[in-house]
Parts: C-alpha cells; sequence; structure tokens
C-alpha cells in the first residue's frame, strides 16, 4: 500500500508542479519565484519534465576561439535550438542554466550571460518562425554554499493553439559522429524527450490539441472537423503497421505549400485502408488546420477476401471530373446557384476555390484509376492546380489526397509508395485474420510460407488464411493458391494494369518475366528494339508497378518483376496473342546464345589453368585478359582474370577486387570466387567492403565458413577503427550483428566440437563488447532500459552470461526506479515493464535449462518478482 501511497503523492506533486509552470509560462515569468518551482529549497529535481530541463553549461562563445570551440558552440546553439521548438510546440517552458542533470553536487552556476537577442535570430533562420524567448540571470541561494549562486533561466514561449507546428526547415550542425543534431522535422517535447512528432499518433495528437494552461481552460474544446467519412471497410480487422508512410503523411498536412499527395502501389495492399486511417486522424485532432475532411471515391467494386469475391462498394461519389468537382461543391455545401445553363468547368472550379478559402478542407480521392486513363490525368492535373490556388492565402492551404494504382506523372516526391507490410506488422495482420475466421494461429515455417506467398499483401493473406477456414490443409494452402484457388485474387491486384497497356510495354513485359532478373541492354537485344525505347515502355511499367528497378550487391541495377506477377503470366500472355510466341522464341534464341557463349569462356579458362600449372603467371594474365575483353558480359571470364591478378608477382590486389567485383555482379558463381574475394579485400584493407559482401554468406560445412571468418575478422577491424572514434552506437551495432551470425551459423548445423569451441569463444567476446558499450552509451537512468534490451537480445541469440544478466536486471531498476519519479503516473512504461519481465522470466528458464549458480537464479527470480509488484501497484494507481 505505501508504494501505491507513494505514486500518488509524486504524481500529485508533479502535475501542480506542471499546472504553476504552464501559467508562469503563459505570463512569461523569468523570475526568482519560477526558479524556486524549478529547484525547491535550491536542489534540482531528480528528473527533467515536460515543461523544464537542466544544463550545466551556458552557450557563450569566447574571445579568440579556436576552430574547434567554434563548432562546439555552433552545435550547443543548435540543440538549443532543438529544444526551444520541442518546448514551443509543446506547452513551452524554462531551461535552467548552471545545473547537471545528474550526479551529486549538481548546482553549479555559471559566471557567463547568455546572449538570447542573437539566440531568438538562429531560432529564427532555422524554424523560418519568430519564437521569443526571454532570458534572465537570477540568484539563489542553495543549501552548503556560503554565497548565492548564478542560475540563467530561459524561456520559450508556448504556441498559440490556432498556430501550426513550427517545423525546423534546415538540418542542424553535424556532431562528433557526423550526423545532424536535428533533421527537417517538427520537435515536440513529450515528458523529458525533445523528438519528432509524427512518428507516432499520440505524439501528432498532443502536437494539434490546445495545450492550454489551467486557467485558461474554459470548457470550450476546439471546433470539431467536419467529417464526410464512409463507414470503415468490413474487411478492415485492425489496422497495423504503415508507420513511415502515416509519418510522411503527417509532415505533409503540416507543410503549407505542398498541397498534393498520391498514395500508390498495386492492388490490395491497402492504399484505401492508410488513406482512411490518416482522413480519421485529421478528423479527430485537425492538423494542417483543415476545417472539413471529404472522402469521394470513384470505386464500383472491390474484392473481399473475407468472402472470397467481388462485392460492389456502399457509395460511388463520381465518375469523371465534372462529377467529382460538383460533389466536392456539395460537400461543402457549396453548390452554384440554379441557372438555365449548365456552368463550365472554369466557373464550377472558381466556386470550389472560393469554398476551399472558406473552409479549408482535406479532400481524399480515392481510386482515381477506375476511371479511362485520359480522365486520370485530367482529374490529376486539375486536382493539382485547385490545391495549388488555395495556398499562400491567408487562410491555410486546402489539401488533396489521392489513392491510385498508377503513379499519375506526378514527382517522386509527390508520392507515398506502399508495399507489402512490413515482416512485424504482417505477423499482427495474420494473427489477427486467424482470430476473425476462429483458426489456429500460423507459426514457424508455415507463417513464413505465407509471408512470402503474399509478399507481405494483407489481401493475399486474407484470401489464403480463408481458404484453411473452408478446410484446406494449411501445409498444402500455400501451393494450392498459387494456383487455381488463388487466381481470382491475384486478377484482382493485376488486371486493371495489365488492361491499360499497350502492346510494346505488354511484350517488354512479358520478356523480362521470362527472362528473370535481367538488364535493359538485355531486354532491348533480345526484343530487337533500341535501349531508348526499351526505357521509355520500362518507365511506363513502373508507373503500374508492373516492373521495378534493383539494385545488386555491388552498385549495378537490373530490372525485374514482383513475385506474385508470375502467378498471373496466362493473363498477360492472353493479350499478347501471336505475339507471345515472338518473345517466347526471341528470349529462347538468347538462352542458346548464352549457352555458346559459356562453352568458349569454359575452353579459355581450362588454357589458363594448364598455364598457372606450368607457372605462366604472366603469359595466363595475358589470355585471362583477351577473354575477358571478348567476353565484357560474362562473369566467368571476369572471375578468371580476377584470378590472373591474385597469381602474378607481386600480386595486382586492386587490379583483382575491380574484376572480382565485376563478376559478382554479372553473375558469377564460380567456387574460387569468395575465397579470391576475401584475399583481395583483406589485402587492400576494405573492412567495410569485406564486411558487406560477406554479411549474408554462410556454408553448410560444419569444420569451417571461410566467408563467416571473413566477417568476423571484418567487424572486428571497423569496431577497432569505431574504438578510435569514440563511436559507441557503431561498435555496439557491430558486435551484436557478429554474434547473431555466430548463433545463425551454430543454429545451421552441428558442428565439429572444435570449431564450435572457436565459435563460442568468440561470440563470448562480442557479446561482452556489446554490453559494455550500450551500458557505456546509456548512463541515465530513463535510458538503462536499453542496457536491458540488449541483455535480452543476446540471450534470444543464445548468449545468456551470469553476469551480463545482473547488470541487464539492476539497469532494468534503475530505469523503473526512474519512472516511479516521473511527475505523472506513466501507463505506457508499466506496460514496458510487463513485456520486459516476460523477457526476464523466459532467461530465468535458460539459466535453469542450463543447470548454472542456482543462487544467483534465486536472486533474478526474486527482482523480478519486486518489479512486478511495484509495476502492478503504480498501474493500479493509475486505474
Amino acid at each position: 500500500m505505501r508504494y501505491v501511497m507513494r505514486a500518488l503523492g509524486i504524481a500529485m506533486a508533479t502535475e501542480n508542479l506542471i499546472d504553476s509552470l504552464k501559467v508562469a509560462v503563459d505570463n512569461r515569468s523569468v523570475t526568482q519565484e519560477v526558479l524556486t518551482l524549478l529547484l525547491p529549497s535550491g536542489k534540482p529535481y531528480d528528473f527533467e519534465g515536460q515543461l523544464w530541463d537542466y544544463k550545466i553549461k551556458v552557450p557563450v562563445l569566447g574571445s579568440d576561439p579556436t576552430d574547434g570551440e567554434k563548432q562546439d558552440h555552433r552545435l550547443a546553439i543548435g540543440e538549443l535550438v532543438k529544444d526551444a521548438v520541442a518546448f514551443h510546440n509543446a506547452f513551452g517552458g524554462y531551461i535552467v542554466f548552471g545545473v547537471s542533470d545528474k550526479g551529486r553536487n549538481r548546482v553549479a552556476g555559471i559566471t557567463d550571460s547568455f546572449n538570447c537577442a542573437d539566440f531568438n535570430k538562429s531560432l529564427q533562420r532555422y524554424s523560418g518562425t519568430n519564437i521569443e524567448c526571454f532570458y534572465n540571470n537570477v540568484d539563489m541561494n542553495i543549501a552548503g554554499r556560503p554565497e548565492p549562486l548564478t542560475l540563467g533561466l530561459l524561456l520559450i514561449p508556448r504556441r498559440a493553439a490556432s498556430a501550426p507546428p513550427v517545423k525546423i526547415l534546415r538540418k542542424g550542425p553535424d556532431k562528433a559522429n557526423g550526423k545532424p543534431c536535428f533533421q527537417e522535422e517538427v520537435y515536440v517535447r513529450v515528458r523529458d524527450e525533445c523528438r519528432a512528432a509524427v512518428n507516432t499518433h499520440e505524439d501528432w495528437k498532443f502536437l494539434h490539441s490546445d495545450r492550454l494552461p489551467p486557467e485558461q481552460i474554459v470548457g470550450l474544446g476546439p471546433v470539431p472537423v467536419q467529417s464526410h467519412l464512409p463507414a470503415r471497410d468490413d474487411d478492415l480487422i485492425e489496422f497495423v503497421g504503415r508507420d513511415q508512410q502515416l509519418a510522411s503523411l503527417r509532415q505533409w498536412i503540416g507543410d503549407s505549400r505542398s498541397p498534393v499527395r498520391l498514395i500508390t502501389g498495386i492492388g490490395g495492399l491497402g492504399k484505401t485502408t492508410l488513406a482512411y486511417r490518416f482522413a480519421e486522424e485529421v478528423t479527430d485532432i485537425g492538423a494542417g488546420q483543415v476545417e472539413a475532411v471529404i472522402w469521394l471515391t470513384a470505386k464500383q467494386q472491390t474484392f473481399s477476401a473475407l468472402r472470397g469475391k467481388m462485392v460492389p462498394t456502399s457509395r460511388v461519389d463520381f465518375s469523371d471530373l465534372s462529377s467529382l468537382f460538383n460533389a466536392i461543391l456539395k460537400a461543402l455545401h457549396f453548390e452554384l446557384p440554379v441557372s438555365d445553363e449548365d456552368p463550365s468547368l472554369t466557373e464550377i472550379t472558381d466556386r470550389l476555390v472560393e469554398g476551399l478559402l472558406i473552409i479549408p478542407s482535406l479532400i481524399i480521392v480515392d481510386d482515381l484509376d477506375t476511371l479511362l486513363p485520359d480522365e486520370q490525368k485530367e482529374s490529376v492535373a486539375a486536382l493539382n492546380s485547385l490545391a495549388l490556388r488555395t495556398v499562400g492565402r491567408d487562410q491555410p492551404p486546402s489539401r488533396v489526397l489521392m489513392t491510385s494504382r498508377i503513379d499519375q506523372g506526378l514527382p517522386p516526391t509527390a508520392i507515398v509508395k506502399i508495399r507489402g507490410l512490413e515482416r512485424e506488422a504482417f505477423d499482427s495482420h495474420l494473427s489477427n485474420l486467424c482470430t476473425a475466421f476462429g483458426i489456429t494461429p500460423y507459426a514457424g515455417q508455415d507463417l513464413e510460407d505465407v509471408f512470402e506467398a503474399s509478399s507481405g499483401s494483407p489481401l493475399f493473406a486474407a484470401s489464403i488464411v480463408r481458404l484453411v477456414k473452408l478446410g484446406e490443409d494449411r501445409r498444402e494452402v500455400v501451393e494450392k493458391w498459387k494456383g487455381a484457388d488463388g487466381e481470382e485474387v491475384r486478377s484482382f491486384a493485376f488486371k486493371r494494369e495489365l488492361g491499360n497497356l499497350d502492346a510494346m510495354p505488354s511484350r517488354v513485359l512479358y520478356a523480362v518475366i521470362l527472362l528473370g532478373e535481367t538488364t535493359l541492354a538485355d531486354v532491348a537485344e533480345v526484343l530487337d528494339m533500341p535501349v531508348r525505347t526499351v526505357r521509355d515502355q520500362i518507365s511506363e511499367l513502373q508507373a503500374y508497378h508492373l516492373i521495378s528497378t534493383i539494385t545488386r550487391t555491388h552498385g549495378d541495377s537490373a530490372i525485374s518483376v514482383p513475385s506474385e506477377l508470375q502467378a498471373v503470366l496466362d493473363l498477360i500472355k492472353d493479350r499478347l496473342g501471336t505475339t507471345a510466341h515472338t518473345v517466347e522464341a526471341a528470349v529462347a534464341r538468347a538462352h542458346e546464345k548464352s549457352g555458346n557463349q559459356e562453352r568458349q569462356v569454359g575452353a579459355g579458362i581450362r588454357t589458363i589453368v594448364r598455364m598457372w600449372g606450368a607457372d605462366q603467371r604472366d603469359e595466363a594474365l595475358i589470355v585471362a585478359s583477351e577473354l575477358s575483353k571478348k567476353f565484357k558480359e560474362n562473369g566467368d571470364a571476369a572471375s578468371i582474370l580476377g584470378s590472373a591478378y591474385l597469381r602474378v608477382r607481386p600480386a595486382k590486389y586492386r587490379d583483382a577486387d575491380r574484376e572480382l567485383e565485376r563478376a559478382v555482379k554479372l553473375g558469377s558463381t564460380k567456387s574460387e570466387l569468395l575465397p579470391n574475394i576475401i584475399e583481395a579485400k583483406t589485402a587492400l584493407e576494405d573492412w567495410t567492403g569485406l564486411r558487406e559482401f560477406t554479411r549474408t554468406r554462410i556454408s553448410n560445412e560444419i569444420g569451417r565458413d571461410i566467408a563467416l571468418a571473413a566477417h568476423l575478422h571484418a567487424n572486428n577491424e571497423l569496431i577497432k577503427t569505431a574504438r578510435v572514434r569514440g563511436d559507441r552506437r557503431r561498435i555496439a551495432e557491430l558486435s551484436i550483428e557478429a554474434v547473431e551470425r555466430i548463433t545463425a551459423k551454430m543454429r545451421r548445423a552441428r558442428l565439429e566440437p572444435s570449431y564450435f569451441q572457436v565459435l563460442t569463444s568468440q561470440r563470448f567476446d562480442f557479446a561482452r563488447a556489446y554490453v559494455e558499450v550500450v551500458d557505456q552509451e546509456n548512463p541515465r537512468p530513463g535510458d538503462r532500459l536499453r542496457v536491458f534490451e540488449a541483455v535480452a537480445r543476446l540471450a534470444a541469440a543464445d548468449v545468456l552470461v551470469l553476469k551480463s544478466l545482473e547488470k541487464g536486471v539492476e539497469a532494468l531498476e534503475q530505469w523503473w526506479k526512474d519512472v516511479e519519479q516521473r511527475r505523472v503516473a506513466d501507463l505506457a512504461a508499466c506496460k514496458i515493464l510487463s513485456r520486459m519481465l516476460s523477457k526476464l522470466e523466459g532467461m530465468e528458464q535458460q539459466i535453469a535449462g542450463y543447470k548454472r549458480d542456482t543462487a544467483v537464479a534465486s536472486d533474478i527470480e526474486s527482482r523480478r518478482r519486486e518489479l512486478e509488484y511495484l509495476g502492478g501497484a503504480l498501474q493500479a494507481s493509475i486505474g
């Protein structure tokens, strides 16, 4: 009970402090009374909060500074700019100079005075907004000090409720690791952290709230946004994932000079669902100062995976540009007066601009590509022009958000592309589908198979799960879905795009499917077309997301088709008719020609090998050079030339590296390619290149693995470099990567005992380095959770050392103590603690399985139960 009362007491005292500071901020107070609030009895709080921050130094540049001192000063001002913008976007707040945020004897005082006028100018240069900060030096009596100390008090005002969020317009100065101290983002102060506001719904919602101090709250909330959203799609179970796309849209709605965005991707990925989710958010909080959210769709029917068939939509709002504009006017209640003559499109557009200047709106135009191609182009151009006419006025601009399977010719900056769900979101979506259908959730290899077959498509996943619900064996359902059972849903995903293609891009698409991963030049040769013509067709196909450009391991480009497109090959073939046979014959001839070339290259390689046997190294290099010149696009010819450069004396490592990389690009699979590349890059000390090349290569050998050994060697060398730079994050990244690579090898096969011991020792060294740097990188109590997470990540990789586990538990306890001392009880932290304790219990079970020190295990269990109690007590106090 005492824990509950203590938590309640801390929460109430902190709430009173926050309310007092909110009032002080709005009264523009920089007085002794404010400082007394932030240092009661001359002592700072053990934590920083929503409205205050402690800093030990005032950013003042001394006389005759060095270049290093100038850079440090620019960085300090940059960090202060980020803090000020974040505070301003929240409740405003105070920064106290002369007080450290940790350690003993934290109050040190200052001797310099801060030039607030210059800082306000820097703030305006970075943000484009006049944020009038105030500063005052205040003397204060500190316990144990014979004389008062001078402290600096900087006030950052609160952004007015009616003002749009302030965005930083250019990157900040670079830190020691080469990264800017802030990006071009909207920052907001949340608890004790200044962070980008668009990454989570909760931060974004807070950013657009009133944020009024207590004495100004009069019971009237903001004017609600008019919503014209339809009912949610029956197939939508729960929205998951799309964090990156939502963050992009949130950032866009706050940009008053970029009023148009297009969500695009193939059918079934959730374009409409993403647009609807964003529209709900805007309706909820009024982001972008919009006063109405208008949803209009041209979609007439859609594929319902839950029902396994095409179904009509609940409403169709427009069928061409004229009906679209009239539908917007109707939603705004701003229709044209009745007249004997039909109004022209110009008159309708002018009326619409007038209405949108009165009611700034977010207009969502869904499924634009349902219209005929010419109508699509006309509508996109007209909507873009309409939105731009509302920019730069006294009122906030209106925005237009469209969804389409086609890029519609818009620039990349105006496009939000979506693909299949990321793995974590996909797993959640599949679990939700199984719950909805009342079947056992997927796991293990079955889950992998569904993810691979569906390419992360929510629609494809739902159609596969539906087949299981209908009685199909889940071990066979994926293969059946790839056949006739999934034909209808795959056809829905691509049929519209394929139907819009002319003969020439259809030929190119069919050729790429038959060739597999290929190049622009190869397609041009096979189809006997100029490269420029093929490039134009590829561009059109990319607009429909039917072809993608991929970057191979060493930077060159290739083209390929989505894997799911292979399943609709018959649709493409039917569309081409007899032309399909012509393309097939051309591809067959290309394959035959490639075979003849391989025989000639093989003969040349055998000649070079014989020369090496006779110790004719220089002569072999000449023959290899001629062979590579003759067959410039043959990877094996490039590989043998690289080998020849390694065998001459002295070896020409840089030339060898160049040719061997070219061999990889050209697709050579020679067994000697791997050790040759390792030799060349090791000799050149190209550790980054060696790490990247060996990152994903693991052999099935049980007594050695040259790729893994090279990867670990490269990581070790890069860690040494990172230590010199003091880059702890890089050390942590490289160390945990090495640990997980070794674990993957160990799990792959039963290794020879001696090799197993070697890898175990190496893994332990990397694991120890990982925990050490994460521990050093996160000394603050509020960041100690990361240390525990590092220990948990090692445990997941089968590395569980009692000493590290004790350090992790201690770090978790330190973090929780910091949570308990926060000004308000934190429900999110309670949930995080619950997840961490579940992981800890799993680690305890691992210890029991290893039959390690039972006394230590018992102590860890006791500490876990104490944390469970404390977490439950805090959660109970929240209610």
